[in-house]
């Protein structure tokens, strides 16, 4: 812990002394990401049922608080991930849909097995080395599993299903097309077809008094 602190420190002091470092740190930090699109990170645990998470790599990617019990993870809709876990064969990971206890789990992806509905789902891409290190990518449609019914999306190790677990906080932005076809239309639809029934009634109410005043005429 110690020396992570310094280490930071320690880039805060470089940057103050060489501005410039900011600019070719971010490029660094931008062309590390790349490879996986956003980044990685590594489950150890605390001894006694609790994933921890350990530093992510690169340093720069925010998922969560680092060295924290079962922590809360920030992911996004449409980017890859690669997890390491550290004591994997006593503690194999899974991606959930989280309810309230274990029993109420939904398994979608299971660290050195083939359990889970997206396993092989093509675009999900799931890789698993079996040493450790497991690769997926967050789609739409493994977002909606994880969130189908209420539920939570989260993981757990298979092994303590009841104390090893956590959460995913993710965030989504629907395709620009989506946004449009969607929001903007629908309310204009609305807007456009109330005022449309308002035009015809009150057509309506003109044609009937021009009637009355018509027969009034003939008889």
């Amino acid at each position: 812990m110690r020396t992570a602190r310094v280490s930071h420190f320690g880039r805060f002091l470089l940057v103050l002394l060489f501005p410039g470092l900011a600019a070719a740190q971010a490029q660094f930090c931008s062309e590390s990401c790349a490879p996986l699109r956003n980044g990685s990170w590594t489950f150890g645990d605390n001894g006694y049922g609790a994933y921890r998470l350990e530093a992510p790599q690169p340093y720069c990617v925010q998922l969560g608080t680092f060295r924290l019990d079962n922590p809360t993870l920030l992911l996004e809709v449409g980017k890859r991930y690669q997890v390491r876990v550290v004591h994997y064969t006593e503690y194999p990971l899974e991606l959930i849909a989280k309810g309230a206890s274990d029993a109420r789990d939904t398994v979608l992806l299971s660290m050195g097995s083939d359990a889970g509905a997206f396993a092989a789902d093509p675009e999900v891409n799931w890789q698993d080395d079996g040493r450790g290190t497991v690769r997926f990518t967050l789609t739409a449609r493994l977002f909606g599993a994880m969130s189908e019914g209420g539920l939570t999306p989260g993981y757990r190790s298979r092994a303590q299903a009841a104390t090893m677990r956590g959460d995913f906080a993710v965030t989504w932005m629907p395709p620009l097309t989506e946004r449009i076809a969607h929001a903007p239309i629908m309310m204009a639809s609305a807007r456009a077809t109330s005022g449309l029934a308002a035009l015809i009634e009150r057509q309506s109410d003109r044609l009937y008094a021009a009637d009355l005043r018509t027969r009034g005429v003939e008889d």
